[in-house]
């Protein structure tokens, strides 16, 4: 006897250039306006693509609510200017202008992070555009290009 087919509906993408949308199984949209990123992430965008970006978040998902979670999480950390968690095999965690912001504060990244998200887009660029900001964020940037470390004695 043969196995009856059994027809499976599956997320669907459609992607514009500016705004990504995620139709579940359920029919449920997700929209992903990438005009609320910082304009500072384009060249990232440019060398892997937006759509490929936002799959990136969820390749790990064991199922279609916990994709849409990671994705969801990963443009929230997108908006914030953040092109990528911190990971365990290192890698970079935060821009240098978050990184900075809490250093101003004297906060947590986390908290700096969660704090931006409370503001609109140009709000969060004028934030990040602060001179103190700005004039931190470069004496970061230039100690993340000085240090090297040499980890053959490791092997």
């Amino acid at each position: 006897m043969a196995k009856a087919k059994v027809e499976r509906k599956t997320m669907s993408y459609e992607f514009n250039g500016d705004v990504l949308s995620i139709e579940t199984s359920a029919g449920i949209v997700h929209s992903f306006d990438f005009g609320d990123v910082p304009e500072e992430l384009d060249a990232e965008f440019m060398a892997l693509g937006r759509k490929t970006k936002m799959a990136n978040f969820a390749v790990n998902a064991k199922s279609e609510a916990e994709r849409i979670e990671m994705i969801q999480t990963g443009f929230e950390r997108l908006k914030d200017g953040e092109w990528e968690k911190e990971r365990e095999g290192g890698g970079p965690t935060v821009s240098a202008e978050v990184e900075a912001l809490a250093k101003i504060k004297g906060k947590p990244v986390a908290a700096i992070q969660k704090a931006l998200q409370a503001y609109d887009k140009a709000t969060r660029a004028a934030i990040l555009a602060n001179a103190k900001v700005v004039e931190e964020a470069a004496k970061i940037k230039a100690a993340r290009e000085s240090v090297t470390v040499d980890l053959g004695d490791m092997v």
